[in-house]
């Protein structure tokens, strides 16, 4: 049996220097490269604005996700 756990974050930007912060963690289990359906997320406040190419960013990737018919875990 092979367990992977897949970790996902997201920031209110790339610069951890300059106070970017983690605003959302998330996770899924994989056994024998199949999702179990074991997950989790969690959002957290970061106490600071988040950049506007990060949310742009942010967007595009629903956009994507959208227009792809691609299943979000």
């Amino acid at each position: 049996m092979v367990r992977q756990v897949v970790l996902d974050t997201e920031t209110t930007g790339i610069d951890f220097k300059s106070g970017h912060r983690v605003i959302e963690i998330g996770c899924v289990e994989i056994i024998n490269r199949k999702f179990t359906g074991s997950e989790y997320q969690t959002y957290l406040n970061p106490d600071r604005d988040i950049d506007e190419g990060q949310l742009k960013y942010m967007a595009l990737l629903l956009i994507f996700f959208k227009i792809s018919r691609v299943s979000l875990i």
